[in-house]
């Protein structure tokens, strides 16, 4: 077997894993058993190892002492550096974007801001959840910038690991989508002191809202999907 393959497995079972842990279908605290991940995922445990161990240097795996490894349980104080790294790593790829945004990325994105303001209309929380993940992909990807891409897996993890759905509340999302609108309109007038400021006010603003979410949810329990099996 040629090198490329089980760089090729491993790139894969580390996506999977990784979307299954953020989607909440692998809860935090969970132990990863390997056999049956390696068996669910149709590898042998070579490649999974290493996606584990990836995954255990992104802090999204944690050891658990005699019991192996387990997806890592987050205290409210790692939540919010999240959030603030997440907000720092927004903010710097709409100010790269300013330059670097084609016409028809900017096209894009607008047309990923209408979809959007559909889902808030019709209200479909989960469809506004996608779109709004997908506004922040456009700028983050028109910001031209491979390392900053590698950075924002990590950077994306309280939208799905953290919180219930109740998290995406209507009125929220209004109030999201509007400065979405102010990020979006200064991304096409090319003002990079503009795009800055209203992502920053952004950031700030989704922060403050986690840590109330947090508030409401301190001693509750947040009913998390697990793994599908295929």
């Amino acid at each position: 077997m040629g090198s490329a393959v089980p760089e090729r497995l491993v790139h894969e079972a580390t996506e999977v894993l990784r979307e299954a842990i953020v989607s909440g279908q692998l809860p935090p605290g969970g132990r990863l058993i390997q056999e049956r991940l390696a068996q669910e995922l149709g590898i042998s445990r070579t490649p999974l190892r290493e996606a584990l161990l990836r995954l255990e240097q992104q802090g999204l795996v944690a050891s658990a002492g005699r019991r192996g490894l387990a997806v890592a349980s987050l205290s409210p104080e790692i939540i919010l550096d999240t959030m603030d790294v997440r907000g720092n790593l927004d903010t710097l790829a709409a100010q790269w974007a300013v330059d670097r945004m084609t016409n028809r990325e900017l096209a894009q994105l607008r047309a990923a801001h209408e979809r959007a303001r559909r889902c808030i209309v019709e209200w479909q929380p989960e469809a506004w959840l996608a779109a709004n993940i997908e506004f922040h992909l456009h700028v983050v990807r028109g910001a031209h910038s491979p390392p900053l891409e590698r950075a924002m897996p990590v950077g994306r993890m309280p939208v799905r690991l953290l919180v219930s759905n109740a998290y995406f509340e209507h009125g929220q999302a209004q109030i999201d989508f509007a400065e979405h609108q102010q990020i979006m309109e200064a991304l096409e007038a090319r003002d990079v002191e503009r795009v800055r400021a209203a992502a920053e006010h952004h950031a700030a603003q989704r922060r403050q809202a986690m840590v109330e979410q947090l508030n409401r949810l301190e001693g509750a329990t947040v009913g998390l999907r697990r793994l599908r099996r295929r």
